[in-house]
């Protein structure tokens, strides 16, 4: 089962740099302005994901989810995991574990969902609700990235504080670092990323296979 927490994400430049580049950095406003720019010049977006989460009061390993997402206008995606189909078709969520016994979907109106489950607000609006406390650069898969250390403009949205790591030549959020509430970490990084390539609109519909339960709460 996915974990609904806010999904929806290095090495730092040598310290004989820091200085220099520091002054030539662009402001916290700006990047999030060109972040905000990226996903409104995006018809679609492909890409692999890993999400770590780490429970503060548990000494363990994190858990790890891996999948792929794909993302359309209208608030369309899709989210594929072992365990977890989720789909959208702008106005209406499907929930699908095919793994339960009996497999279920859960089907609700996009407007009812929890907040942290539509990925754009998470890649993408998170500016929104943040402000930026200080910006920094450094490489992530080897590519030039712009780090941005943010806290909430205001308390009650379930986060304490989030690191993002911005690619520095398009401007989409590769990863992102999130801290909530009770100290839990959870960490949320996109590979193989594809901008503006064709996905067919059956792609953001479920079609439930037969012998399944379905839950409708609209």
């Amino acid at each position: 089962m996915i974990r609904r927490t806010a999904w929806p994400f290095l090495a730092i430049l040598l310290l004989a740099t820091a200085f220099s580049a520091r002054a030539k950095l662009p402001s916290g406003k700006s990047i999030i302005g060109r972040v905000q720019q990226a996903y409104d010049e995006q018809s679609t977006l492909r890409f692999r994901f890993r999400q770590e989460t780490s429970l503060a009061l548990i000494d363990d390993q994190p858990t790890v989810t891996e999948g792929t997402m794909e993302l359309a206008g209208n608030n369309r995606f899709r989210l594929e995991t072992p365990e977890m189909i989720v789909v959208s078709d702008g106005k209406t969520l499907w929930r699908y574990n095919p793994t339960g016994n009996p497999p279920t979907v859960i089907v609700e109106s996009l407007g009812d969902v929890e907040p942290g489950m539509i990925p754009r607000e998470i890649l993408f609006e998170y500016p929104k609700k943040f402000t930026v406390t200080e910006v920094d650069e450094g490489t992530l898969d080897r590519k030039p990235v712009y780090i941005l250390d943010l806290v909430p403009k205001e308390e009650g949205i379930g986060v304490k504080r989030i690191k993002v790591w911005v690619d520095e030549e398009d401007a989409i959020t590769r990863k992102m670092e999130l801290v909530d509430d009770a100290d839990n970490l959870t960490v949320f990084t996109l590979t193989n990323v594809e901008r503006n390539v064709e996905i067919a609109d059956a792609r953001f519909r479920l079609t439930i296979p037969d012998g399944v339960k379905v839950y409708d709460l609209r």
